[in-house]
C-alpha cells in the first residue's frame, strides 16, 4: 500500500509522518481493498490546521475525509473514524448487493 503525505505553506516533523503513516496503516488491515492514502495537510492557519486524507480502494470509490482541528494528531484521529465508518458502510452495501 502507498501512503503519501503532502504539506501546503509549511512541513511537519520527520517524527510525525512517521506517527501518521502508522495510524493509517491499520485501515489497510482491516480493508482489503485499499491501495493507497493521501494525506494532505494545510498549514496556513497554524492555529487550526486542515488535514484531508483520500483513502484509494480497487474498486475506485474513493473515501475522503477533511478535518480542521487544532492538534494535528486528534484531527487525524477523527479522519480515521470517519474514514471507517465510509469504509465499512461501503463493504456492507457491497456485501448485501451480492447477496440479492
Amino acid at each position: 500500500m502507498n501512503v503519501t503525505i503532502s504539506t501546503r505553506h509549511g512541513s511537519v516533523s520527520e517524527q510525525t509522518q512517521a506517527h501518521l503513516e502508522s495510524k493509517v496503516e491499520k485501515l489497510s488491515r482491516n480493508f482489503d481493498t485499499v491501495t493507497g492514502i493521501d494525506i494532505l495537510i494545510d498549514l496556513a492557519n497554524r492555529e487550526k490546521p486542515n488535514l484531508s486524507v483520500t483513502v484509494k480502494q480497487k474498486n475506485g470509490a474513493d473515501a475522503l475525509a477533511t478535518i480542521e482541528n487544532m492538534e494535528l494528531l486528534t484531527a487525524m484521529d477523527s479522519a480515521l473514524d470517519k474514514l471507517e465508518q465510509q469504509l465499512r458502510k461501503a463493504k456492507e452495501k457491497k456485501l448485501t448487493n451480492i447477496k440479492k
